[in-house]
């Protein structure tokens, strides 16, 4: 028990180096209940396991988010000959396809090392774990959410590899809200601030500085029928200069 929380102090340890960008890490705190497939020896005994687990996005591949994670766990396994303990520690990987807060949908897949094998006839004596899990998470506040899911864990053998079927359920914690952008709402004020450095300049180069300002004047209306009028006068002036005595 002692490396197991070993195991996940050095996990806590790890998540700041592994971390990017905060609203990218997410932590989860999980516990299942199960029941084991085989071997016969186990077939009806009943699984229990808490685990710590560290999960940081890496991006979106084809519309699927992806990320991938450390996670570590313990497992008990009991029925009325005694109890079997399977303590591992692994790589995650998960890919989701977002819906909403409340509804991202999963699979997630993860291998790893079993520690404790072969250290006492209370311990399962195999050396590597895996498993299948489907689920998904949704958020109820910024910070906090759920994990529900499906999960097939398999175990390295000692004569058959020990399998189990179950459910879990983990508190899920993420340090920063993911950022998204808002339509509706106004940019932030350092955009509007070059918005506005950007448009300041394009007046400046459609009008430099030491061009002098045009004043428009306003333009008299013609008036046609003074202009008829005078041209009448002009004609009566000609032919009156042009006759003889």
């Amino acid at each position: 028990m002692r490396r197991f929380w070993h195991m996940l102090v050095l996990l806590a340890l790890a998540a700041p180096l592994a971390a990017a960008s905060w609203s990218d890490l997410s932590v989860e705190v999980d516990g299942g209940l199960g029941r084991v497939l085989s071997p016969e020896s186990l077939n009806t005994a009943r699984s229990l396991g808490y685990g710590l687990g560290l999960d940081y996005g890496l991006g979106r591949l084809l519309g699927v988010d992806v990320a991938a994670g450390l996670e570590g766990q313990m497992a008990d396994f009991s029925n009325d000959t005694g109890t079997t303990q399977a303590l591992s520690a692994g790589l995650d990987l998960r890919f989701s396809l977002p819906m909403g807060p409340n509804t991202n949908p999963y699979l997630a897949l993860q291998g790893g090392y079993c520690p404790m094998s072969g250290q006492g006839g209370s311990n399962w004596d195999g050396h590597y774990q895996a498993s299948i899990s489907l689920g998904n998470q949704g958020f109820f506040s910024d910070n906090f959410g759920l994990d529900t899911a499906f999960v097939y864990n398999i175990y390295s053998p000692q004569d058959t590899p020990l399998q189990d079927l179950g459910v879990r359920l983990g508190l899920l914690w993420r340090p920063q809200a993911p950022i998204t952008m808002d339509a509706t709402k106004a940019p932030p004020p350092e955009m509007r601030k070059d918005e506005d450095e950007a448009d300041e300049g394009q007046e400046k180069i459609a009008a430099p500085a030491d061009a002098p300002a045009v004043e428009s004047k306003a333009v008299p209306p013609v008036d046609a029928q003074s202009d008829t009028d005078n041209a009448d006068v002009n004609s009566n002036t000609t032919h009156a200069g042009s006759a003889h005595p």
